[in-house]
């Protein structure tokens, strides 16, 4: 359910502290960036493990969608963390209001999850839809 099975105050202050370590310092704006290939790597194998157990990975529609917003927010200047990405020109037209369904479908990121899960593209654009109305200016 809705349970989480941490401290999440716990963790929040332990990752603050990380963050404070110069020695294994980092910087948002790095982490932020290029998620297009970052997707693919790190969240595609979570999503499609999820999928074939049968669970809804909705914190996983949610990073892909707080990851779009959060590009979205870069193109009208509404993000104080800059957003590099090599793949921008690919990405840019995907992530246009109204083209969520093109970004979920895209296989140089899912691969074939759009074709194997039907839930996948509604899961994905419904989390879009949800996070940019959740952070709308």
């Amino acid at each position: 359910g809705d349970m989480i099975p941490f401290d999440t105050r716990s963790y929040l202050a332990e990752i603050a502290k990380r963050f404070e370590n110069q020695g294994i310092s980092d910087n948002l704006e790095r982490i932020c960036m290029d998620g297009y290939s970052k997707m693919a790597i790190y969240v595609k194998p979570t999503l499609e493990a999820c999928l074939e157990k049968g669970i809804v990975p909705e914190a996983g529609f949610d990073s892909v969608a707080s990851w779009i917003v959060y590009a979205r927010k870069q193109v009208t200047g509404q993000c104080s963390i800059p957003y590099h990405d090599p793949y921008w020109d690919t990405l840019a037209p995907k992530i246009e209001p109204g083209k969520e369904e093109d970004l979920a479908s895209d296989p140089q990121i899912w691969g074939d999850l759009p074709q194997r899960f039907d839930s996948f593209v509604p899961g994905i654009v419904a989390a879009i839809q949800r996070m940019d109305q959740k952070w709308q200016a």
